[in-house]
């Protein structure tokens, strides 16, 4: 398949783009390769997680546990065409408890794969920061030319990050890593406690970071 490169990452030439400015005023480039044509139409790209139960046609009348089997196929296929795109995916996550001022961050690569890693997060102070910080873990772990997809259950943050500005610290910094970094990163929203295994592994670690 004929391709076109974006910065340091080789991605499919049919593919669609959108831009984003960071705090800096650098621009980031976001590529979506096409996806097959069995995925429905309604994903908002990048944000895969925007979609209502009944645009994902998981009816009402199904169990839990059924429910959850469809959303982790749906967005296997989805992530799927990540996989052989990027250098690295990676899942990460944050957890914060509020009762006591902690935080974690939860890393995962793949199965037994020794970069895994939960992460103490005693500074942080809330959901966001700890979220974006597990993120600037995950790049920092990263070769600067390599691409990276990151994928993410928090919303929040992405959007914070598309948004060119950001209050929060923990945001601006991660805005500046993914500015500084020349190899080509992008932000994936996967669903929360959706029954996907990356996201789920992440999200024990995170919790085991936030309880040291």
């Amino acid at each position: 398949m004929f391709s076109q490169k974006i910065g340091h990452a080789t991605h499919p030439a049919n593919s669609t783009e959108t831009r984003c400015r960071t705090r800096a005023g650098a621009q980031i480039t976001h590529m979506s390769p096409h996806l097959p044509a069995s995925v429905p139409k309604v994903i908002s790209y990048p944000y895969f997680c925007n979609l209502s139960s009944d645009a994902m046609a998981i009816n009402h009348g199904k169990s839990r546990q059924k429910k959850r089997r469809y959303l982790r196929k749906f967005f296997e296929m989805i992530v799927e065409p990540y996989c052989a795109t990027f250098d690295h995916m990676i899942f990460t996550d944050g957890s914060y408890r509020h009762h006591i001022g902690a935080g974690g961050a939860g890393i995962f690569f793949a199965l037994k794969d020794p970069r895994n890693c939960s992460i103490a997060l005693p500074t942080a102070k809330s959901t966001c920061d700890v979220e974006a910080m597990a993120i600037i873990h995950a790049l920092n772990m990263c070769d600067p030319k390599a691409s990276v997809a990151i994928c993410t259950d928090s919303q929040n943050v992405i959007q914070a990050v598309k948004s060119g500005y950001a209050a929060n610290k923990c945001i601006q910094s991660l805005q500046d890593v993914i500015t500084q970094r020349p190899g080509y990163t992008e932000l994936v929203k996967v669903p929360a406690h959706g029954g996907l295994l990356g996201n789920a592994m992440a999200d024990k670690l995170a919790r085991e970071g936030s309880r040291r």
